[in-house]
């Protein structure tokens, strides 16, 4: 009796105490159960989630350890965008080994984990997309712990090395061979790897765009994720292009502070900088002298404000936690006045009012403490009059170097940029993958007809026929050397389009290029007599120079992958008795390169020719030609104006001329830049005779060492460098100031070639040539009697 008092008083006192209680505990249990029940988590930001339940792969160096943003702290701003609220769209422009692939995997846990959806994971190829699921995502998935139960590894799941499936979505890889990666399926999350090696899908185009064309009905919440390192500012019609999409968004740079306590300078780390002119990264030399040796080991980055070299300790504390803030600086016009919200800033005092004023924290805080100005994953550009922000940030994209890097040393990137002052070739790759740039050559502008025909300079000409009138160009004063290149068009049977193009080039000191002559004439290629008819009286034919100098060719190659019994024939008639009067007749073929093999422009003998095997004297073979480097190396002549390769012809030279060795353009494939006629209604004989000019000149370097185009030019007394003519006054015209400069540089020429020649002695033993056995030859051409015109006189005779 007396509990039951108790119990009745106490709830008089508390009525609803009990209830409470139990209500709480319920509604605490029900969220519990719902939460789990639905997969919701901890809503975390990609930052948040990375560093909290990421773990690295078995294959890392650190297995099972935790991951920490700050080892790449200049990939903390691409991971806040991500939760970046209206963005929608991300692209990374950067150097090699740069982050981008990691971001790309935390991308596709924290979807998994986080907002379950369908994924799209595009690489170049589909080889690239095993390997990426295989290495990158499986090894990931395996080693963090809320990832590893979402996915089921038995045999009986389903799973594919190409597909997966979790709880709430699934991801599928694949590769830009073909269209089915893009068809029939939607996709919420997209995940755009080495976007500048994709192909075009097929042939059904850009596969930016057939990505995004799988997004519709996720119109509010998909998100696309582009990485790149870049090759070219322009892939071509129907090749996405990271530099595209990164100029398409808003143009976000990483800003870190010069070390220099009196500086303190805010500013982007790029190679180059518009305000100096010159590269940032400083390479001591052993002497003041220019001509010194580099000392890459004790390279240092320059501050483009105060000049301050800051050593690799300098740098590394310039990108510290919390050091490297990332702010869009794309151009824009807003209360109809152009801005640039970069070059603003870097102009300004940069104090605290003058940042308030200019910029604007947007997005995700950066969860470390800050170092200089800006807490937030971007700062946006505010329009100087009205203060709003014009740049919508849709499409969020950024850039960064290698300098942005840790592990990589001022010492590597200097040791690496001095092989490319050494070696141009490399260069590309540098821009690529150190500077994270896009490569163009930058010495000269861009090639066009009218460019070219604009070039084109005043030369004397001569009357070589009094009958009909014939005339030729006579030859210039840079001229050392001539070649002929022929191209040889076979034709329908009928001999309808059968042709021969014939081309007459001289070269000068320094490889200076000039087109003396370019012919087509009609003939039936497939009949060997039209081939003397017409190739014999072209290429023994003397042109001649102001003085009467006469000039015939050291070489002359002929196509023969058209028409190779005819080439064959054709060489073993008159490659001995053109030999005897110096003129090295070869039958090439280009070698068209499909894939990862990159031949020489002069790329020897063919192994295997059916056409030529009949024939017993060894020196009657088919040469094969490498198009590839001698279309690169054409394409770099025609862009120098002034200098060593630059090309010379005549204003009378024809637009045929100049559009057909502009025929070809340069279109990425499997990764590569090849070149391809695409614009079949313009001919390329001009540049195809180009090539077997520039295969000519290889082949004669190559059979004999000691000889140079410095050494023929002294011999036959040329301008070196060629000096171009001007209004009013002809280059060979006797008598003229030019001519006359030509009469005193020649001791001069002649001294430097026998300095040359005495080093190549010292150099290189003097090859051993057959001597041809005498021929008589019979002179076609009176006036070669007279000036005693003989064969080229070699430095080993």
């Amino acid at each position: 009796m007396r509990n039951i008092e108790i119990m009745a008083a106490t709830s008089a006192r508390h009525p609803r105490e009990g209830y409470d209680r139990r209500a709480e505990r319920a509604r605490l249990s029900f969220r519990k159960s719902a939460r789990k029940a639905l997969h919701r988590e901890e809503r975390l930001n990609l930052v948040e989630w990375t560093e909290r339940k990421r773990r690295h792969g078995r294959f890392s160096k650190s297995p099972g350890s935790k991951v920490r943003i700050a080892d790449l702290e200049v990939t903390r701003g691409p991971f806040l965008w991500f939760t970046e609220p209206g963005v929608r769209e991300i692209g990374i422009q950067a150097c090699t080994q740069s982050g981008k692939t990691f971001l790309m995997e935390s991308v596709a846990g924290w979807v998994m984990h986080i907002a379950p959806g369908p994924i799209l994971y595009v690489g170049p190829t589909i080889a690239d997309a095993v390997q990426f699921t295989d290495e990158k995502f499986m090894q990931m998935v395996e080693a963090t712990p809320v990832l590893k139960p979402k996915i089921n590894t038995s045999r009986t799941s389903g799973n594919t090395n190409v597909r997966k499936r979790f709880p709430g979505g699934r991801m599928r890889a694949v590769g830009t061979e073909a269209r089915g990666g893009f068809t029939m399926v939607a996709d919420q999350y997209l995940l755009l790897d080495e976007i500048d090696g994709h192909g075009n899908a097929g042939g059904d185009g850009d596969t930016y765009l057939l990505a995004k064309g799988r997004t519709p009905e996720f119109a509010h919440s998909y998100k696309l994720l582009a990485v790149s390192s870049p090759t070219v500012e322009d892939r071509g019609k129907g090749l996405p292009s990271i530099n595209k999409i990164y100029k398409s968004g808003d143009q976000r740079l990483p800003f870190v502070q010069c070390q220099n306590p009196e500086c303190r300078h805010d500013h982007f780390m790029e190679w180059q900088p518009e305000r100096t002119g010159e590269p940032s990264l400083h390479i001591p030399k052993r002497d003041d002298d220019a001509r010194g040796d580099f000392m890459p080991d004790g390279a240092g980055y320059v501050c483009p404000k105060c000049r301050h070299v800051h050593t690799n300790t300098e740098r590394l504390r310039m990108l510290r936690t919390g050091a490297i803030h990332w702010r869009a600086t794309k151009k824009f016009k807003c209360c109809g006045v152009w801005q640039d919200p970069r070059e603003r800033w870097e102009a300004c005092d940069q104090t605290p009012g003058d940042y308030a004023a200019q910029w604007q924290p947007w997005g995700e805080p950066l969860g470390v403490p800050s170092i200089g100005y800006g807490d937030r994953g971007v700062d946006r550009a505010r329009c100087q009059v009205c203060t709003k922000m014009p740049v919508p940030n849709r499409i969020a994209t950024g850039h960064y170097g290698r300098y942005y890097r840790p592990q990589f040393s001022l010492a590597e990137m200097a040791h690496e940029f001095v092989e490319v002052i050494r070696d141009p070739s490399k260069r590309r790759a540098y821009w690529n993958t150190i500077l994270g740039l896009p490569y163009a050559d930058s010495k000269s502008q861009a090639l066009s007809s009218d460019n070219l025909d604009a070039r084109g300079e005043i030369w004397e000409t001569r009357i070589i026929d009094d009958q009909t009138g014939e005339w030729e160009y006579v030859v210039p004063w840079g001229v050392a050397m001539m070649g002929v290149g022929i191209d040889v068009q076979l034709g329908s049977a009928d001999g309808t389009g059968s042709r021969f193009a014939l081309n007459r080039k001289g070269w000068g000191a320094g490889e200076e290029v000039y087109v003396l002559d370019y012919r087509e004439t009609t003939a039936n290629t497939r009949d060997v007599s039209e081939w003397e008819r017409v190739i014999l009286p072209y290429i023994e034919h003397a042109m001649q120079r102001a003085d009467k100098r006469p000039f015939m060719p050291m070489y002359v190659c002929i196509d023969a992958g058209n028409n190779p019994d005819q080439a064959s024939e054709f060489v073993a008639r008159h490659r001995a008795r053109l030999f005897a009067r110096g003129i090295h007749l070869f039958a090439v073929k280009g070698l068209r390169e499909t894939g990862a093999q990159s031949w020489r422009t002069w790329a020897g003998a063919a192994q295997s020719a059916k056409a030529f095997e009949k024939f017993n004297d060894a020196n009657v073979r088919l040469w094969n030609v490498g198009t590839r480097e001698a279309k690169d190396t054409i394409s770099s002549y025609l862009r120098t104006e002034a200098g060593p390769g630059t090309v010379h012809y005549p204003r009378g030279i024809g637009r045929h001329w100049i559009d057909g060795v502009l025929a070809e353009d340069q279109v990425e494939k499997g990764g590569r830049l090849v070149w391809e006629h695409l614009r079949k209604s313009v001919k390329n004989e001009p540049l195809d005779t180009f090539v077997y000019n520039l295969a000519g000149l290889r082949a004669i370097q190559s059979m004999y060492p000691n000889w140079s185009l410095a050494w023929q030019a002294a011999q036959v007394g040329a301008i070196t460098p060629a000096i171009r003519s001007v209004e009013g006054e002809d280059a060979n015209a006797p008598g003229s100031a030019i001519a006359d400069a030509a009469v005193r540089l020649h001791g001069a020429l002649t001294a430097l070639a026998a300095r040359e020649g005495s080093a190549a002695s010292q150099s290189s033993p003097t090859p051993t040539v057959p001597k041809p056995a005498p021929v008589e030859v019979e002179l076609d051409e009176p006036w070669i009697a007279e000036t005693g015109w003989h064969a080229p006189v070699m430095p080993w005779d």
